[in-house]
């Protein structure tokens, strides 16, 4: 299965295909505790509250997917992980 990538304006690549996938944040990184630090101009962030999931799919890239995954997750609120 080929996974397709998005450039973000700030350069960060983010794959929205229900797989996860590769999600670089741009900034910098801090050698004292391990972590990447985030430039402040980052558009992931925003890209995932747009593009919420549910099941693996997208609303905005998987509208008729969305919609099933979120009607079966409204009827069986038991099963959610």
């Amino acid at each position: 299965m080929a996974r397709y990538y998005t450039q973000l304006e700030c350069g960060c690549l983010i794959s929205c295909d229900g797989g996860g996938g590769l999600m670089s944040v741009c900034g910098t990184y801090d050698e004292e505790s391990g972590c990447q630090i985030p430039s402040p101009e980052c558009k992931v962030d925003k890209y995932l509250e747009e593009h919420e999931m549910i099941g693996g799919c997208c609303k905005i890239c998987d509208p008729q997917g969305y919609e099933v995954e979120k009607e079966y997750w409204d009827k069986h609120p038991e099963t959610e992980v």
